[in-house]
């Protein structure tokens, strides 16, 4: 498993450049995803030598692309 970094951002938020998903603090040690909804949460140790790891697994809605979107508005004004 490659190890997570981290990227700390202006505003407090860290960002996992593993897969750019972004956290916000929540409690000391624990950052939780900035999606609404998304259960995942980062772990990042104040003592470097643990790696910092994500707990669960990011559930995010996926957008619908332009060709979606057009579909269902087709249905809707049938």
């Amino acid at each position: 498993m490659e190890p997570i970094r981290i990227e700390n951002l202006k505003n407090g938020n860290v960002r996992n450049l593993s897969d750019n998903s972004e956290f916000e603090l929540f409690c000391p040690g624990f950052y939780r995803c900035v999606i609404e909804g998304c259960k995942a949460k980062l772990r990042i140790w104040d003592n470097a030598e643990i790696a910092p790891y994500v707990l669960g697994q990011h559930h995010h809605q996926s957008e619908p692309d332009v060709e979606d979107a057009e579909g269902l508005i087709d249905q809707e004004a049938r």
